[in-house]
């Protein structure tokens, strides 16, 4: 393995770790950032691949943040008296938004957040082979 490399972005205040994917295709996270983030042996991750790039999202941390925006949604609807047929998110109407099954929501929510995070900006940053993140 070759030795980790920090990733930040100019907006993060935490450093990101680039690892690498072993002979079988396995990637091992630092048990301290493991820990760190809360995460155990029975922890869910959701795979992003966005613009070439794997993202790991912790599901205990995305299903809350996606039910939260989406009650957010739902309640800016009700608020703004939006009718039905009228347009309403995404090039969908109200009523077009509400029919969507989950997999066609989910599949709209990755296509938008992949849009946003085309906008995120990386920068490497060169670290021993000793180097243990705080």
């Amino acid at each position: 393995m070759s030795k980790p490399t920090i990733l930040s972005t100019k907006s993060d205040t935490q450093p990101q770790i680039k690892l690498s994917v072993d002979a079988d295709g396995k990637i091992t996270l630092p048990k301290q950032l493991f820990e760190q983030i809360g995460m155990t042996t029975e922890s869910e991750f959701l795979v992003k691949e966005v613009l070439g790039t794997i993202v790991l999202i912790p599901m205990v941390h995305w299903k809350p943040l996606a039910e939260s925006f989406k009650q957010k949604i739902e309640n800016r609807i009700k608020e703004s008296g939006i009718k039905g047929d009228e347009p309403f998110f995404a090039s969908l109407t109200v009523d077009e938004y509400a029919a969507l099954s989950e997999e066609e929501e989910k599949s709209l929510w990755e296509k938008l957040y992949v849009e946003a995070s085309r906008k995120v900006k990386y920068e490497e940053v060169e670290v021993g082979e000793d180097f243990i993140p705080t």
